[in-house]
């Protein structure tokens, strides 16, 4: 029997060589196969925003704020206050210096500024002062019945060391100067004897702080400093109108000065956006009007004077036509306009009469394409290799308005570089169709829940790359009322917008060659 194993050893080795052989050149042709790139899909949420007409508005840099009226309505208001001169001001002074002393007993007459009659001083602080020449050693007694602090009346004795002239002070902390017809009591003895006399005598009251005053204090004049209250409502509206429905003036005069004053606006006027010009806002303080004032069982309180003036009380509609910028007003007072009627006056140290004005537009009215911006920050450079995209607009509305919306992509400079939606100013729409439609309402004019609408906007690259280099979005958008802005609604607190945007895209990214 033959043996066969070299030959199939050798037969075996020449198939290893045959297969090596194709083996390098199947594995030369696949180094040189181009694999395709890797067509990646993206769907991702890109921004979402939430707010109110507050965030469209709330741009005040002059004191405006948002308040809430009595029928709920969401109300702009301004506010600015002045305040007149304090009691203390007004009787910086009241010493009373020098008085002669002629008998022993006398009824001094006094005199104080304005002729003013007083009743009474409350004091907190104060000095009186005596001079007088004695004959001779002893003792003299001072008395002054209607100074006093609570029961205890104003009775002292000096002690004269010898012959000649005499100085000194007592306190008058915590008493009460009490006058008739501007006069007061005063009576002395020496030694007991009321046949002794001094000569050159006189008495000071000095150095005087009062608690309050009571009497007849004449015509006191007050006049309150101008003030400006500057209305940048308008500053981030565009375009378009807004015809308030009932905007008004309200005026809160605060005074705790105890007697009557009749008060009279010297400035009230509005400066106009739409001419320049300066308008008076036409009131019944022209005239001047007698304020409310606290009585002598009400001392230390306020009373209040409240005064509205409305488009039909004035010509507030044909200045909120001319669109305000600012609203300039001060006033001046006089006391006891009628005279003395018998009537007590009163003043405390810190008696004042303040004004509260207050410009107020409730947001019940009509709009017509009445546009503003609003910014808001995002990212879109995370998705560096997308390089098609559709962009998926989900809005809800809660408004009884009408809103179209354009959306800017803005730069770090502030300049816009791209928007997504072609804007039809002057037409309300956005490439003739609204992206927010008004929310329906109810008998009463409030919304029924609200509207949502979902829009698709494809990218190209080249807009593609302006939204990567974008620092942030600036969405514009115009409102209207119902009815192409002719009829009348109210915005309420709880009215919202919502706009979420999101990208479905795609991406050729190479993972190969």
């Amino acid at each position: 029997m033959k043996r066969l194993f070299p030959l199939s050893f050798l037969c075996a080795c020449a198939l290893l060589l045959t297969l090596s052989c194709n083996l390098r050149e199947e594995l030369d042709r696949f180094n040189d196969v181009k694999i395709p790139n890797w067509q990646a899909e993206i769907a991702a949420p890109l921004v979402t925003m939430d707010f109110s007409i507050q965030d469209f508005l709330d741009k005040f840099s002059t004191g405006g704020f948002f308040e809430v009226d009595n029928n709920g309505i969401l109300t702009i208001v301004y506010r600015g206050q002045v305040f007149s001169s304090r009691g203390r001001e007004i009787f910086k002074s009241l010493d009373l210096k020098n008085l002669p002393v002629i008998f022993h007993k006398s009824t001094i007459p006094v005199s104080f500024s304005g002729n003013a009659r007083m009743d009474a001083i409350h004091l907190k602080t104060g000095v009186l002062s005596y001079s007088f020449t004695a004959p001779a050693a002893g003792s003299v007694r001072i008395k002054l019945p209607t100074v006093t602090s609570g029961a205890t009346v104003m009775d002292q004795t000096i002690a004269v060391a010898g012959a000649g002239l005499q100085t000194g002070s007592f306190s008058l902390d915590g008493f009460d100067l009490n006058f008739n017809n501007n006069t007061f009591p005063f009576e002395y003895t020496v030694d007991g004897d009321t046949a002794v006399s001094l000569t050159g005598m006189t008495l000071s009251f000095e150095t005087l702080k009062f608690n309050s005053v009571d009497g007849y204090f004449g015509n006191i004049g007050f006049k309150l400093p101008l003030d400006t209250i500057n209305l940048d409502l308008f500053s981030n509206f565009q375009l378009g109108s807004i015809i308030f429905d009932d905007p008004y003036v309200a005026l809160n005069i605060r005074s705790s000065f105890g007697m009557p004053l009749r008060a009279v606006a010297d400035t009230f006027a509005f400066k106009l956006k739409t001419t320049g010009e300066i308008l008076p806002l036409s009131n019944q303080l022209s005239s001047g009007i007698e304020l409310n004032y606290p009585r002598l069982p009400q001392k230390g309180q306020f009373a209040t004077t409240q005064i509205i003036l409305d488009k039909n009380s004035s010509n507030l509609s044909q200045i909120i036509a001319g669109i305000p910028t600012s609203f300039y007003y001060n006033f001046a007072a006089t006391a006891n306009p009628d005279g003395d009627t018998g009537e007590k006056n009163f003043i405390l140290d810190s008696s004042y009469f303040a004004v509260d004005v207050d410009v107020k537009f409730p947001l019940k009215g009509k709009i017509t394409e009445f546009v503003v911006n609003q910014d808001f920050v995002f990212k879109f450079n995370s998705y560096d290799q997308v390089d098609h995209a559709r962009l998926k607009f989900i809005t809800e509305n809660q408004f009884p308005l009408d809103v179209a919306l354009q959306v800017f992509f803005m730069d770090e400079n502030g300049n816009a570089t791209d928007s997504i939606l072609t804007w039809q100013q002057g037409t309300n729409t956005i490439t003739g169709k609204l992206i927010l439609a008004a929310a329906d309402v109810d008998a009463n004019g409030r919304t029924i829940g609200s509207k949502e609408e979902v829009t698709y906007f494809d990218m190209t690259a080249e807009r593609i790359a302006k939204l990567k280099a974008a620092k942030y979005l600036r969405v514009r958008g115009a409102f209207a009322t119902l009815e192409k802005g002719t009829k009348t609604m109210a915005i309420y607190p709880d009215y919202r917008v919502a706009i979420r945007i999101g990208v479905i895209g795609g991406a050729n990214i190479p993972i190969g060659k």
